[in-house]
């Protein structure tokens, strides 16, 4: 096992954190957090902490399913599908404010005109 350094602590301590909040999110019963985000949760900040607090088991997992040093590449891959998914995300959410902003926009004009008859 290598030496800690600075920047393995750090990113220890930021995925610990990460996996208290989502632990803690779903102990406490929040809406937003089901089930299924705390598995994912943990399952993306578990491996971020097991890589880095032993560093070459990104490289002993490629070589058992085949990969070689071509987990560099599917690393990069899983980047791109995160800003990917992170883009349609963001359009959703752009497309769901336009939607809601007409609806109250339609809602206060209705208004308004119904003041406008009572006078």
């Amino acid at each position: 096992m290598l030496p800690l350094s600075i920047s393995r602590i750090v990113f220890s301590l930021i995925a610990v954190f990460f996996l208290s909040d989502a632990l803690t999110k779903y102990l406490r019963g929040e809406r937003s957090h089901t089930a299924f985000k705390l598995a994912v949760s943990v399952f993306i900040w578990g491996a971020a902490l097991a890589l880095a607090i032993m560093p070459r088991l990104d490289h002993a997992v490629s070589k058992q399913f085949g990969f070689g040093k071509d987990i560099d590449v599917l690393i990069l891959g899983g980047f791109v599908v995160v800003f990917i998914f992170l883009f349609n995300l963001l359009r959703i959410t752009e497309r769901l404010e336009r939607n809601i902003t007409e609806i109250v926009r339609e809602q206060c004009l209705e208004k308004f005109k119904e003041k406008l008859e009572q006078k």
